[in-house]
């Protein structure tokens, strides 16, 4: 994480690439949680070229061989300033 910013409930965030549903480039904290992660690819046949190649899968339950990470659940605010989804993302996927 930066050491400069820290993400908090209600915070103003942009995302490093667009929503896929509806192109959302940011939004607000809405609450801070745990995931867990065994790191497998979400879209194992794509090309390593794709902008989504790199997504794993995410599981609410810890399990063998996930490890704990820390997400967000975002508020996705679309450019006219409405609310079009609630996205769960990474701190990594943050600006």
């Amino acid at each position: 994480m930066n050491k400069d910013r820290q993400f908090r409930k209600g915070s103003k965030v942009k995302f490093k690439r667009v929503t896929r549903k509806y192109a959302c480039r940011g939004g607000i904290i809405k609450e801070r949680t745990v995931r867990y992660t065994d790191n497998t690819l979400k879209y194992p046949r794509l090309r390593s070229d794709s902008t989504y190649s790199t997504d794993v899968n995410f599981f609410d339950a810890p399990g063998p061989g996930r490890k704990a990470i820390a997400c967000f659940y975002v508020d996705a605010i679309n450019e006219l300033g409405q609310k079009k989804e609630t996205v769960l993302v990474t701190e990594g996927m943050l600006k």
